[in-house]
């Protein structure tokens, strides 16, 4: 009965469809609107899908915002199915984002990666642009996915008509994009106001189309629709307790006044969708997944209905013909081009910087990864491209290139149970003496500061090689422990480092090098204990080091590898150092059977492997430190303990405290799993075991256990300051349960 009176409501919607139309006998046109929504738009797709399976020709597409992105891949060519692989594939929130994907940046970009909020400074002045996020990555993967249709400028030529909304900044009014650029259409139409740069387009500064008209019902009937199909993802205003970012506040603001519109609008329509949307907000990209599951069981539900249509449409229209699918070219030969925003005399670097040429034939992905691999070094916060067509059939392309500012103010944030709370602060300086050089300053204020110096030049064009001069100065306090692991006493460890280094980066993802570095250490007690050390040494270490690192994310990756070794000998060393005990002294540096002032070989080791389970992953970690023919106490020591590498020649080991064990030589092991409870937070299990002084040194204060079990369950959550996390941590050398903190990323000193 229910599947009866469906079917007569369809026809009666058809026929009083034509009746309105006119006494016709063509078929009536198909209109499609997507609105604006942010990450909800994704929702679109199960619409979309469900239009295809039912057999439905669309004529017409109008969107706005992420309406206008999937509407304007719908309304080329792309069906359903491909919109959802490609909805599947990318990585939605790289386009929240300046910085550049994390795969085409080398590892000596990546040392500090996402460990500081950075400021542009300009003449000494802060500079802001006139939106917080370019999205370069956005533009660029735009402008791959309408590679294919950089021909057609008319946008009522595609395969579907087309039109999007966007907003001019100056007069407030509706502007409806039809022609021009699809990339740089689309792009406006999603130009948040302060959130997104605006786009200019003929003169105008166009932003997010929502602001004015987020449903464009009424611009596909004047386009020809005579049923308009109207998808609305843009919900109701979220509650308070729904602004979960300040991306939603921010975007919440300018759409007040398209409230009243949207409901004009929804009258036009004739298959009104809306989804089940109110726990997701405008930034929720991150439930990317989870959004499109709902698209595509709201489209299930739909398609009984539009199968109906498009049955009953066939049955007073006749059959439409099937247009056979075109196969778009994919390499375009290029014959000429332009650079906009660059001086004249810098434009053969550009193009030799992004490998190209002209005369030449190139795919959207061979141009992307050329300018992926260029917007890498961190010169430049835009670069796009537009493809004009000329007449002899080749193509015209246009580079659009924003500069960066040289000069940066950084600020960070660090908290860790052993060093206590630090602000981080710093400025850095690129093309300081050279193009192709970077300087930096960084110091780390509160109860254990550090500071760092450095200058890094690369001595080729393709960045394989590099030279770099480091300083760093740190004082921390440390507490000793007793075999039994109770507090004995407090030190003070300071230390200062200058390092030299030439590296070889055969790719991104490795580094191979020599360096030379020159140190010095001091002890000082500041709590007496029963057995106290007290003294300096510097020594000169010369090393080779390797380095490899595909880690999918800075913080909580779920699937790569990396591997660190730093093998050196320690020499020319200066050692003036004593040992007391209840006052008295045992042991001085001149002292044959405790001290050597011989040469030494020492070793770093650590690996990091992350096997993917869905968003969660088992992990396996090694740590190691180890001196050969090490004859010393104290001064060069490994030191073992902690979760988070925060100390020099630091070992980690779940359950004990920073330095509990001083030892020459320990290895760690580590496995775990690390489950994305919500998104950005994980609960993340490790069992932990402990091999030290399998290499013996001449003098240990203590003799402790060699072996041990160690293990720890962290709860974290990734921010746009690095991590937060809470601990706890039980090993059987200690049999405590031991609380554990860090929040940020210390300023790296090792």
């Amino acid at each position: 009965m229910t599947y009866l009176l469906d079917r007569i409501l369809v026809v009666v919607l058809i026929f009083w469809t034509v009746q309105i139309t006119s006494a016709q006998t063509e078929r009536p046109k198909i209109g499609l609107t997507l609105s604006g929504g942010g990450a909800k738009g994704i929702a679109h797709v199960g619409l979309l899908k469900a239009i295809d399976s039912a057999g439905l020709k669309v004529d017409y597409v109008t969107g706005t915002s992420m309406g206008a992105i999937v509407g304007g891949l719908y309304a080329v060519g792309y069906t359903g199915d491909d919109i959802l692989h490609i909805a599947k594939k990318l990585n939605w929130t790289t386009f929240l984002s300046n910085d550049p994907q994390l795969n085409t940046i080398n590892l000596k970009e990546k040392e500090e990666f996402g460990h500081y909020i950075e400021l542009p400074l300009i003449k000494g002045k802060l500079a802001f642009k006139r939106g917080f996020i370019e999205s370069n990555e956005l533009w660029l993967q735009l402008a791959e996915l309408y590679y294919p249709h950089y021909e057609t400028k008319d946008f009522t030529k595609f395969k579907k008509g087309f039109e999007c909304i966007a907003t001019d900044v100056i007069s407030g009014k509706m502007v409806v994009l039809r022609n021009g650029n699809i990339a740089n259409s689309v792009r406006a139409s999603m130009a948040i106001p302060t959130v997104f740069t605006p786009v200019e387009i003929e003169g105008k500064v166009l932003v997010d189309g929502g602001i004015v008209r987020n449903f464009p019902v009424s611009n596909v009937r004047e386009m020809g629709a005579g049923i308009v199909i109207g998808s609305d993802v843009s919900g109701k205003m979220n509650p308070v307790e729904k602004l979960n970012s300040p991306l939603d506040v921010m975007s919440r603001l300018p759409f007040f006044n398209a409230v009243s519109d949207l409901e004009e609008q929804k009258k036009l329509v004739d298959v009104y969708v809306e989804y089940p949307l109110d726990d997701y907000g405008t930034s929720s990209f991150s439930s990317a997944e989870e959004i499109i599951k709902i698209g595509l069981e709201k489209g299930k539900q739909l398609y009984p209905r539009l199968k109906r249509l498009k049955d009953s449409l066939d049955l007073i229209y006749g059959k439409e013909p099937i247009v056979a699918h075109v196969k778009m070219k994919d390499s375009v030969f290029i014959s000429n081009f332009e650079v906009r925003g660059l001086p004249q005399e810098e434009i053969s670097k550009f193009t030799g910087l992004i490998g190209f040429s002209p005369n030449s034939y190139y795919t959207a992905k061979t141009l992307g990864n050329g300018i992926r691999e260029a917007f890498s070094t961190r010169a430049f916060t835009k670069i796009n491209y537009s493809l004009l067509p000329m007449p002899d059939g080749s193509a015209k392309i246009l580079f659009a290139v924003e500069k960066a500012p040289t000069t940066f103010t950084r600020f960070g944030l660090h908290y860790n149970t052993t060093t206590g709370i630090a602000l981080k602060t710093g400025f850095v300086k690129r093309g300081f003496l050279t193009p192709f050089s970077t300087a930096s300053f960084d110091f780390s204020i509160g109860e254990n500061p550090r500071a760092k110096a450095g200058f890094s030049n690369y001595l080729t064009k393709n960045r394989k090689f590099i030279v770099q001069l480091e300083a760093t100065l740190e004082t921390i306090d440390i507490n000793t422990y007793n075999p039994e692991f109770s507090r004995t006493g407090l030190y003070n460890q300071g230390s200062q480092n200058t390092d030299l280094q030439f590296l070889w980066q055969p790719k991104n993802n490795w580094t191979i090098g020599i360096g030379t570095s020159l140190s010095y250490v001091a002890y000082e007690p500041k709590i007496v204990s029963q057995i106290e050390a007290e003294g300096t040494l510097r020594y000169l270490n010369s090393y080779v080091i390797l380095n490899h690192k595909t880690l999918n994310a800075p913080v909580y990756p779920n699937r790569g590898r990396q591997f660190f070794m730093k093998a050196g000998i320690i020499y020319d060393q200066n050692l003036d150092f004593t040992i007391f005990q209840e006052g008295n002294i045992v042991a001085e540096n001149d002292d044959a059977r405790f001290f050597s002032s011989n040469p030494y070989t020492q070793l770093k080791i650590s690996f990091e492997q992350y096997i993917p389970v869905y968003k969660n992953a088992f992990f396996f970690q090694l740590q190691s430190g180890m001196n050969f023919n090490y004859k010393q106490a104290i001064m060069n020591d490994f030191v073992v303990g902690g979760l988070t590498d925060v100390i020099r020649n630091q070992v980690t080991f779940a359950g004990l405290p920073e330095a509990s064990i001083f030892t020459a030589s320990a290895v760690s092991l580590k496995l775990g799993y690390q489950q994305e409870i919500i998104n950005n937070l994980f609960l993340i299990g490790k069992v932990n075991a402990l091999y030290c002084d399998f290499i013996k040194s001449s003098f240990r204060f203590n003799t402790t256990e060699t072996r041990g079990i160690g293990y720890s369950v962290t709860a974290g959550y990734r921010t746009f300051l690095g991590p937060i996390e809470a601990s706890l941590m039980y090993s059987d050398f200690n049999k405590k349960i031991l609380p554990y903190f860090n929040l940020g990323y210390i300023l790296n000193i090792n």
